[in-house]
């Protein structure tokens, strides 16, 4: 028999997802100090992507309002009260999901472009608040409306599939990339090193310093190395969540694993992607009954 990791997804499920990405929406947007960019001078602002173009010059009067103390308070604001709505899965759902994506991609477009990076630490949640935004996440797991369930299955395992799709494919090309742009280069010389040393020696609200302990021992060094190679090995093969159980336990397992000791070792902390990790491939397959899931992960 084929294995299919949400093969039991139902409305809930995806009402649980909803709720999620737009929590952890609700917290990034909350503890970023979104109000504080307005100090700063337009002209350093390099914006990314599309808005590259809209935001072209930095004199220019929507670049001047975008980047006004009014405007980004605002936009906080009502980011918040969004992501609140649609945790609540108020409906109609769609009206208030999908403009409050479009307002946490030009927020997200005003930090970045001030930061002068993208990562996916961020990209990945973004991903799936947009999925669930047009999905039917909000028929059930609400607070204010009785469950609807009168359609089909595939209308909830279908955006659940596709969300979990996206997020292994964001670490699929991060991985593919590294073998593309350095090959194993990066395994074989003080790379690592001198991440470690970069990230732990830099300003971070976080302050832990066990990366330094590895760079200085050759061993664990050497350690570190390989254990980088699988990883990344692991994340080019990460579709393979989708369709091989056992393969499913190990990238849960490792790539958790990873994440804690990013945090520990370089104060790098991509805590959504953890929870995200833990609700897509460990709580939904045990709510729906994987026996092999719960236990595997919860050990009864």
């Amino acid at each position: 028999m084929t294995y299919y990791i949400f093969d039991n997804a139902d409305g809930r499920d995806l009402g649980i997802l909803r709720f999620t990405v737009f929590a952890i929406w609700l917290v990034i947007v909350f503890c970023t100090p979104l109000t504080n960019y307005a100090l700063l001078p337009p002209e350093i602002f390099e914006p990314w992507g599309v808005f590259n173009i809209i935001f072209s010059d930095p004199t220019s009067l929507v670049t001047q309002v975008t980047l006004s103390h009014t405007f980004l308070l605002s936009l906080k604001i009502i980011i918040i009260i969004g992501c609140l709505l649609c945790m609540a899965g108020i409906r109609p759902f769609r009206w208030i999901a999908i403009p409050t994506v479009v307002l946490l991609l030009l927020a997200e477009g005003i930090v970045k472009g001030f930061n002068g990076y993208i990562n996916h630490a961020e990209l990945i949640p973004l991903y799936t608040a947009a999925i669930v935004s047009v999905s039917p996440s909000s028929d059930q797991f609400t607070i204010l409306y009785n469950p609807i369930q009168n359609k089909l299955k595939t209308n909830y395992t279908f955006p659940i599939f596709v969300a979990a799709l996206v997020f292994l494919l964001s670490y699929s090309f991060v991985g593919i990339n590294r073998f593309m742009s350095v090959g194993l280069e990066i395994f074989q010389t003080d790379a690592l090193r001198n991440y470690l040393f970069v990230n732990s020696f830099e300003y971070s609200k976080y302050g832990f310093d066990l990366g330094l302990l590895i760079a200085k021992n050759d061993w664990l060094l050497t350690l570190s190395n390989i254990g980088f190679f699988v990883l990344t090995v692991l994340e080019c093969l990460s579709p393979l969540v989708l369709i091989n159980r056992h393969f499913c336990y190990g990238w849960v397992t490792i790539m958790i694993s990873f994440h804690i000791l990013s945090l520990l070792t370089m104060n790098i902390f991509f805590w959504a992607n953890i929870m995200l990790i833990i609700l897509l491939f460990i709580i939904i397959p045990c709510l729906d009954g994987d026996k092999a899931f719960k236990t595997k992960f919860l050990f009864h």
